[in-house]
């Protein structure tokens, strides 16, 4: 199976995921009146799920490493599809509660190893288009997760309904990951073909912890990781709350506000993270400070958007600003996720994903959603959001600071996979 088939199953699942995960987030008035929840509750089902979603990346993480990734990208997508359909099962917050643990168990999986089939596609000068491509899914699956909710609710049916609909072919996905093939750890870098045996054995021996260990020796590694980790912050934070921050701060109806962002999401977000992936490889050709260049320039140039959107009134200034801001901030996924796996050895590369996704999680997301809620109860959501910003600004400095340290990085591991 040629690369590009790959990438496009892997991008179809990946698309279903992210659907499924942020459904919610396009029905939370509807669950606040269904179960009389507070805006803190509501937050703690993100952070719920970005806790269940980092505790089981190092365990698929170490077993990618070890085992067939299809195997476990099929599990993992399969689990998230049984936990959105039970959504629409559930009687009470205990219960939803329950569903989003479950949900990022699964999706753990999927996140954690598909960026390391790919790089194990797509050589160095052609993998941030690929990881554009793959990462595409996360704002054009997040915009059609409210377009189905608000065209649902706009049509007058029940909230659950929009999970009943999406868990079909979601699990329908996690079979055809089965089809793709078995992948050459490191191939790629090493050029290796059928016929190098001895190549190959030597990108697919198990790997020591002491290989682990030397990530946090790793400059662009640890620099990458935090980066990431205030990009997850903001990115999670303004995913999750957004629409009712719209509906209840700036007037939106809520089958509107769902609509809307979700068409801006999808396509200002998707020519943003393909367009920062084609950017950063032609970037590739003169210098390989490149992904982190394209990364802290674009997220440094969104902050003084990100204040003018919610400093000035009316809908031009709230849909535009909105607009280039959210093109600003899908830069960056792309390049970043294509200096973790430039500067991480292919026989290390899942479980150095699923360290990542750890970090990145526990000092982003998994708190940005709650951190929300308790400004918007205590103060008000305007001012809860904002804090975004910071985080925005932050990300982009430390994409900055890891620009220099990327050559000697990436020459490290190819020194690595010679001997």
């Amino acid at each position: 199976m040629n690369p590009r088939r790959i990438l496009a199953l892997l991008f179809g699942a990946n698309l279903l995921i992210y659907i499924a995960r942020y459904l919610l987030a396009g029905v939370l008035p509807a669950v606040e009146q269904a179960f009389t929840s507070s805006k803190t509750q509501l937050g703690a089902l993100a952070s719920v799920f970005v806790a269940a979603y980092v505790l089981a990346a190092p365990l698929f993480g170490t077993l990618g490493d070890r085992l067939e990734r299809r195997w476990l990208l099929a599990f993992g997508a399969a689990i998230s599809a049984m936990a959105t359909a039970c959504v629409g099962l559930v009687s009470g917050m205990t219960m939803l509660f329950a569903t989003r643990v479950l949900l990022g168990v699964g999706q753990s999986a999927f996140v954690t190893l598909a960026p390391t089939m790919i790089a194990d596609c797509y050589g160095p000068h052609r993998r941030a288009s690929a990881l554009g491509v793959l990462t595409t899914a996360q704002p054009v699956g997040t915009a059609l997760s409210y377009l189905v909710t608000g065209l649902l609710l706009g049509l007058g049916f029940d909230w659950r309904s929009a999970f009943w609909l999406i868990s079909a072919p979601a699990l329908l996905s996690a079979l055809t990951l089965l089809r793709v093939p078995k992948l050459q750890r490191g191939g790629v870098e090493l050029e290796v073909t059928t016929d190098d045996a001895s190549a190959g054995r030597a990108t697919e021996h198990r790997p020591s912890w002491r290989a682990y260990l030397r990530l946090a020796r790793t400059p662009s590694y640890v620099l990458d990781t935090l980066a990431m980790s205030a990009n997850s912050f903001a990115m999670g934070g303004l995913a999750f709350w957004m629409p009712t921050y719209l509906h209840r701060a700036r007037g939106v109806a809520m089958a509107t506000a769902d609509i809307a962002f979700g068409l801006i999401t999808a396509a200002v977000g998707a020519a943003g993270t393909l367009g920062g992936g084609f950017t950063s490889d032609r970037l590739m050709r003169r210098t390989r400070r490149a992904p982190a260049l394209v990364a802290g320039l674009a997220s440094l140039c969104a902050v003084p958007l990100f204040y003018l959107w919610f400093a000035l009134p009316g809908p031009i200034a709230l849909w535009g600003l909105m607009s280039l801001t959210e093109l600003l901030l899908f830069a960056a996924p792309g390049p970043s996720n294509t200096i973790l796996l430039n500067v991480t050895s292919p026989t290390i590369r899942g479980g150095a994903s699923a360290l990542n996704i750890v970090l990145i999680h526990l000092l982003g997301e998994m708190l940005s959603p709650l951190v929300i809620g308790l400004f918007a109860d205590r103060a008000d959501m305007t001012r809860g959001i904002e804090v975004a910003a910071w985080a925005i600004g932050l990300s982009g400095l430390l994409w900055l600071c890891t620009a220099p340290f990327l050559p000697r990085d990436m020459e490290r591991v190819r020194g690595e996979l010679r001997v």
